[in-house]
């Protein structure tokens, strides 16, 4: 038996297929060849298979990552695998386009499933649609978050626009618009049907191209496709994506990672972003996954693997996304309420900065600040707690935060102090400008709340 990675060979059915591809398509399967290769593996010893043929695969038997979009387009079910492959299903995506749920269902494909639980789902509805068929699912994110982060940003960096939708190209600011590259797109065009071999290994090698030309080149990624934004994230770029479609159950991956913006947040949009640092996380979606690969070797076969025996690591993988869900709960109810431009604006601000990397204390143990904990459910370790000048006050608690008096400045060193009293606004905060100017010179005060 061996190992076995997807390539994209597409056998669609012309009379509804012009001929393009997906470069995503293939970023996945180089993110599936990268973890591979720190497993020890050579791309060169894996077995390649078309990934709208492996019901009919017939080669010898291997084991095989199911990581990828498994769709029901143009007369291909990719969702099905033959008896000689062993699957393991990290970073699966199905989804009703084109009936394809219906397919699953038909075809009865989830009994086939049953054997190689646990199911790990590249987003949330594909695990709760598969639970509706009593598997046992999880989230597993998408290999793609894995690609090693950049060691430097390049000098004169570009802004690459990427396949963006029209609507999202009309919000970009013009300056942003002539200082641009739209020289990338993940569109490519075979030359030829059947796609041979030869040629799907060339429009891999462009998909790399591309990736190394992110890592090389960008300092800023705008763009509407996920599989230009997610390994982008994961190389330490900094990546703002807009759809107008945000809900689509495809981008609920990339949930407190980045902001998801529609067209409609444009005057929120922060055209200046950083890039998040998710190393954490890509160790734990990397751990998991070479888990379940060695776990399916030693099941299944005599293939001799580096011994991996983490504890826990579906549930600590979970643990992290859930983290990251509830962060962008918070932050898309923010950018989508309707309420008046301005007012969005400060608690997109405020959220921001309680969800920053920065230590933080917020002055004033005020029943707006209390509201706003509750209502957004801030849980940052990096908010220090609450300052109130009333003695009285010293040692309780809002929240979960315990309120201090001003002398734990001395101690803590916050990096900022975020004003919220809205009672004689005005008069403390000249107050507390005043004081912090005097005793903390180096603390930043934040106050555009009111």
């Amino acid at each position: 038996m061996k190992f076995a990675r997807l390539i994209q060979q597409y056998k669609y059915d012309l009379k509804t297929w012009n001929g393009d591809g997906n470069i995503g398509d293939c970023i996945q399967n180089i993110a599936v060849k990268n973890l591979y290769e720190q497993l020890g593996i050579s791309d060169s010893d894996l077995v390649k298979i078309n990934r709208d043929e492996i019901a009919d695969y017939s080669g010898e038997p291997v084991i095989l990552p199911m990581q990828g979009w498994f769709g029901n387009v143009h007369q291909v079910f990719g969702a099905d695998w033959s008896e000689n492959i062993i699957p393991v299903f990290i970073g699966f995506h199905l989804n009703d386009f084109c009936g394809c749920r219906d397919e699953f269902e038909n075809r009865q494909i989830a009994v086939k499933m049953k054997e190689f639980e646990p199911i790990g789902c590249r987003d949330r509805n594909t695990a709760e649609f598969l639970q509706t068929s009593e598997l046992n699912t999880y989230f597993s994110g998408c290999l793609t978050l894995t690609f090693p982060r950049r060691e430097k940003e390049p000098e004169n960096g570009k802004i690459f626009l990427v396949d963006l939708k029209k609507e999202a190209l009309r919000i970009i600011p013009e300056k942003i618009k002539k200082a641009a590259d739209t020289s990338i797109t993940h569109n490519y065009r075979f030359n030829s049907y059947p796609v041979s071999y030869e040629e799907a290994q060339e429009f891999e090698k462009k998909a790399q191209e591309i990736l190394n030309r992110y890592k090389t080149e960008a300092k800023l990624i705008i763009t509407s496709r996920i599989h230009c934004a997610m390994p982008c994230i994961a190389m330490g770029i900094p990546v703002i994506f807009i759809h107008k479609n945000i809900q689509n159950i495809r981008f609920d991956v990339l949930n407190g990672l980045i902001p998801k913006y529609s067209p409609d947040n444009a005057a929120l949009i922060n055209w200046n972003p950083k890039a998040p640092n998710i190393e954490k996380l890509k160790n734990y979606i990397k751990t998991n996954a070479s888990f379940q690969i060695y776990s399916t070797a030693k099941k299944y076969s005599n293939i001799e693997l580096i011994k991996i025996k983490p504890e826990n690591c579906i549930k600590k993988l979970e643990k992290t996304f859930a983290g990251y869900n509830q962060k962008d709960k918070i932050l898309q109810f923010i950018l989508n309420t309707q309420i008046e431009l301005g007012e969005k604006n400060k608690l997109f601000k405020l959220y921001k900065i309680l969800n920053s990397n920065k230590k933080i204390i917020i002055w004033g143990a005020s029943l707006f600040i209390q509201d706003f904990i509750k209502k957004y459910r801030i849980r940052n370790n990096n908010v220090i707690g609450i300052i109130d000048k009333n003695p009285e006050r010293e040692g309780s608690f809002i929240c979960g935060y315990e309120i201090f008096s001003p002398e734990i400045l001395d101690i803590c060193k916050p990096d900022v102090v975020v004003f919220a009293i809205k009672n004689n606004h005005n008069k403390i905060y000249k107050e507390t400008k005043d004081f912090l100017a005097e005793n903390h010179p180096d603390i930043y005060l934040y106050q555009d709340l009111m």
